[in-house]
């Protein structure tokens, strides 16, 4: 089993990014770390998904 824990610097932007999408009024429906990646991936309603890598570097994807 990997390690399956927040980066600081993921855990600091992951918890900006859920901040801001929650005011744009936006359901969260998933956060999870990526086993094979340690990338955490945030899914945002049924359609995006935002990821942020343990540098704490984040992007979107649809």
């Amino acid at each position: 089993m990997s390690n399956l824990f927040f980066t600081t610097e993921q855990a600091i932007v992951g918890l900006r990014l859920c901040h801001n999408v929650t005011n744009m009024y936006q359901a969260i429906q998933l956060i999870r770390i990526d086993e094979r990646t340690q990338d955490l991936l945030i899914l945002v309603g049924t359609e995006i998904e935002i990821i942020v890598s343990p540098n704490g570097k984040w992007r979107f994807d649809r």
